[in-house]
């Protein structure tokens, strides 16, 4: 009767199974392979899943498949999840330099900024500004008729904005001339964001003094 004696291929081919472990058995040897990795059909090698083609990898994002992973590319206005496996939509409205003096309404992988009456979007789109121009008066009293109109007097700026006059010294603004909204007001505080003797940029929404 004859017996042999089992040759050991893991430990004479140190190159066998890699991505994984290699594990001798009788006649043979097959692998048992690392995270991210499947045997063969036949067991004795080690070769990449591709997650990419997974269904609900990377949603909102673009797939790269690597050896033994993935890595997703979000989208803009998109971020990685904590399981960094998806995308998740940010929300720019939580940033408080986001849609300044407007009300900023989160949408997926965006955000719509919507001004206020008689103000618009900046050229950068990050805030909303009121662009009219008009005279600016330090002095201001009703008319005393029936009318109810104003008398404005003392004027102190020409072809200004209303932020520009109302957010410093002036009590009145506009052709027909309009009072400057109470200090602390909530019209003030949209019109005037950095409070008394600041104004936006109506450019850049940047607060100058």
């Amino acid at each position: 009767m004859c017996s042999g004696t089992d040759s050991d291929e893991c430990a004479d081919n140190v190159n066998l199974c890699e991505s994984g472990n290699c594990l001798n058995v009788p006649g043979g040897y097959r692998c048992e392979c690392d995270m991210g990795f499947i045997p063969t059909p036949d067991g004795k090698a080690c070769e990449d899943i591709d997650e990419c083609t997974f269904a609900d990898i990377c949603v909102n994002g673009r797939c790269q498949n690597i050896p033994g992973l993935f890595r997703c590319q979000c989208s803009i206005g998109y971020e990685l999840d904590r399981s960094g496996g998806n995308c998740t939509d940010i929300n720019e409205c939580a940033d408080p330099t986001t849609c300044i003096s407007g009300l900023c309404v989160n949408t997926p992988g965006s955000y719509i900024c919507n001004c206020p009456q008689d103000f618009e979007l900046n050229p950068t789109r990050v805030g909303c500004v009121d662009t009219r121009s008009g005279d600016c008066y330090l002095d201001v009293r009703m008319r005393g008729d029936a009318s109810e109109s104003l008398v404005c007097s003392n004027e102190i700026g020409v072809a200004v904005s209303k932020a520009s006059c109302c957010c410093s010294l002036g009590q009145a603004w506009g052709t027909p001339c309009e009072s400057c909204p109470p200090l602390n007001s909530s019209e003030y505080k949209t019109l005037c964001p950095g409070g008394e003797g600041f104004r936006p940029n109506p450019i850049t929404v940047i607060l100058e003094g």
